[in-house]
């Protein structure tokens, strides 16, 4: 529940006229559209807290308090908002397109290796090996059916390449 809240806040973030501008999310008017920017940033900014918080009562409940999952939540935050600054940047590398799309779409990489983190699992390293191909495969996807059309997919289409995202 928390990766989720923590993913709602970043889509409600994403679809901001600051950033992608989209004005339907899943079928359904977004959030900024719906109610307004300031309502959907606090919306936001609550989903992400609230979320980070149920992860890190998840890691005290299975008995881990030296930080180990608080770090790696915050890495992986820090990635997420990294990733989405870069996206937006009008020129960038191949490289740093790469890194952008692996990072703004890393809530795979810990849904696959949070848990291991939980059990203390030796299968942590090859999870986020793991979680960070399908992210990529994921954000691949996701920006191939930008070109399908936007009824089909349940938001606009053609804004990725319009402008200059991944």
């Amino acid at each position: 529940v928390g990766i989720e809240l923590v993913h709602a806040a970043s889509l409600v973030t994403d679809d901001l006229p600051c950033m992608d501008g989209a004005e339907t999310r899943r079928g359904r008017t977004s959030t900024w559209k719906e109610f307004d920017e300031s309502t959907a940033i606090l919306a936001s900014h609550y989903l992400k807290d609230r979320g980070a918080l149920l992860m890190r009562q998840n890691a005290l409940d299975h008995g881990i308090s030296n930080g180990s999952a608080d770090n790696y939540i915050q890495q992986v935050l820090t990635r997420l908002y990294v990733g989405q600054a870069t996206d937006l940047e009008l020129e960038k590398s191949e490289r740093a397109l790469r890194q952008s799309m692996i990072d703004k779409s890393n809530l795979f990489q810990l849904a696959l290796a949070f848990p291991a983190i939980l059990l203390d699992s030796e299968h942590v390293d090859l999870l986020k090996d793991i979680g960070r191909d399908v992210t990529l495969a994921y954000q691949l996807m996701d920006d191939l059916r930008d070109l399908l059309p936007s009824d089909e997919v349940g938001k606009p289409t053609g804004v990725e390449s319009e402008k200059g995202t991944s």
